[in-house]
């Protein structure tokens, strides 16, 4: 994600804010997040308002960008969702 250097270029990186989730997801809101980060290698599930859920088996490093259809979270490894 691009995020606003204090210099006139931006810079990629994840963004922090006072409701970034820190953690294992069980049900977390999607309210007002744009995407997720795997800190640890396992599975995360997320759950759409119209078409059911998608389980994804991932590694650590990997980021997803979350979509407005999609309405929680779950993960069975560390994650970071902002």
């Amino acid at each position: 994600m691009m995020a606003p250097a204090y210099e006139e270029n931006p810079v990629q990186a994840f963004p922090i804010h006072s409701d970034t989730f820190m953690g294992t997801a069980s049900g977390v809101s999607c309210v007002n997040k744009s995407i997720l980060h795997c800190v640890e290698d396992g599975s995360v599930t997320f759950y759409f308002k119209t078409t059911g859920t998608k389980t994804f088996t991932v590694t650590a490093g990997m980021d997803f960008g979350i979509t407005r259809d999609v309405t929680t979270i779950d993960s069975t490894n560390q994650v970071w969702i902002s």
